[in-house]
């Protein structure tokens, strides 16, 4: 069997079973595996994707299943695995509708409408919601789907979600928790134009898998950090977050149509418990960082004397 080797959740190694041979994976920025290489930086495989998946092949000598997304392609059906169902590049839909039932409910945000709506599979503010069949409602080249069910990260937020990770080693587990688990779906993107405040809409199915959707703002760190602290929330206290948010629920339904504080619920306070703490760790990590500048330029001084010494 061939080995594989993966960074950071990306293919970009294979190790060939056959022959011991060795491949490298250059993907772009959706993950489609658009140049492999192998050991000697030979280009073995060089493709261009089309924006739902189509492959315009340019180079073809090695035997890679590995393509759109870095999904596994299915070349008897011509279909993509993605987990949860089939995907036909050809057609830009997937042959399975979406099984996440019960539509996303808002419980933090006064956006959503009270009570959810007469659409209970769909998200009545996106209209490319309404279709279950859709790829990353229909705009294949700024989002991905993870696993047949949500989407990932939009490029307007990558930045964001990359310089938190590496300052906090909380979110960053967070983010890995969202990576390497089925039952757990994290998708984060730019609010949108009418949405006044960050929000997070928390599902949670029948078999207990999560799903979370974050808009916010392209660098609002800490708006970013306490809507993925509902997300922590609802993964780590699962019960007692689902007891919070029917209750939270109920007060709304009671309240309507007057809004209701979520600041003061308990699930907007563990968010921001979880805020506290990733800010936290930014702090420490630029305090360290600016230290560690402040040393390497004495020891440039240092060296730099002694080449001066030295000439003298």
């Amino acid at each position: 069997m061939d080995e594989y080797v993966f960074f950071n959740g990306q293919r970009v190694a294979r190790r060939r079973e056959s022959d011991a041979a060795v491949f490298y994976f250059f993907a772009d920025h959706l993950g489609s595996s658009r140049v492999v290489t192998n050991a000697a930086g030979g280009i073995v495989e060089d493709s261009d994707f089309y924006p739902f998946g189509a492959e315009r092949m340019v180079v073809d000598a090695l035997d890679n299943n590995y393509k759109f997304t870095g999904k596994e392609r299915d070349p008897e059906t011509n279909t993509d695995y993605f987990n949860a169902r089939q995907y036909a590049y050809s057609l830009g839909r997937f042959l399975q509708p979406d099984e996440f039932q019960g539509g996303p409910v808002d419980v933090f945000s006064s956006n959503d409408p009270l009570p959810p709506g007469p659409l209970p599979y769909a998200e009545i503010t996106n209209p490319q919601s309404l279709n279950k069949y859709t790829y990353t409602w229909n705009n294949p080249v700024v989002y991905v789907d993870l696993n047949g069910h949500e989407l990932k990260v939009a490029d307007a937020l990558l930045a964001t979600v990359t310089k938190l990770e590496k300052e906090s080693t909380t979110f960053k587990a967070e983010m890995d928790a969202a990576r390497n688990s089925n039952k757990y779906n994290v998708s984060i993107e730019p609010k949108d134009p009418f949405q006044k405040v960050a929000a997070a809409t928390v599902t949670i199915t029948a078999d207990d898998t999560i799903n979370v959707e974050i808009k916010v703002d392209p660098g609002a760190e800490g708006d970013l950090a306490h809507e993925v602290g509902h997300g922590n929330d609802a993964r780590t206290n699962t019960e007692q977050f689902k007891q919070d948010a029917a209750d939270l629920n109920k007060q709304k339904e009671s309240a309507f149509p007057n809004k209701v504080n979520d600041d003061d619920s308990p699930l907007d306070k563990r968010a921001e418990q979880f805020r506290k703490q990733v800010d936290m760790e930014k702090k420490q990590y630029r305090k360290e960082e600016k230290e560690r500048k402040r040393k390497e330029k004495e020891e440039m001084k240092r060296e730099r004397r002694k080449d001066e010494g030295k000439r003298g």
